[in-house]
């Protein structure tokens, strides 16, 4: 494990803890929109949504390997999206 030398201000901090909080909130938010806005790219090409998208490709009797390519992306994102709109609602509860 690197270590991080962190700048000596920090050590001023009176409330580090709040600090790594709102960070981490920061972060989780910034990741959320950013799966978001990727997966608005699929949902304009597609002009569905993610989960009408995978029951269409599921359920399709004949392959489209540039459709299926597609759904692994982007399930790969929305389960991105997922995990930090699930950290984001989790952090938010803990800063409350």
């Amino acid at each position: 494990m690197a270590v991080i030398k962190l700048p000596k201000w920090i050590e001023k901090v009176p409330n580090k803890n709040e600090m790594y909080a709102d960070f981490w909130i920061g972060t989780s938010l910034v990741k959320m929109q950013e799966y978001g806005k990727r997966s608005e790219v699929y949902t304009a090409r597609y002009r569905m949504s993610f989960k009408e998208f995978e029951d269409k490709v599921l359920s399709s009797k004949k392959e489209n390997i540039r459709e299926w390519d597609d759904y692994v992306i982007w399930k790969g994102i929305e389960e991105a999206r997922s995990l930090w709109s699930a950290r984001y609602k989790e952090l938010r509860k803990c800063a409350i």
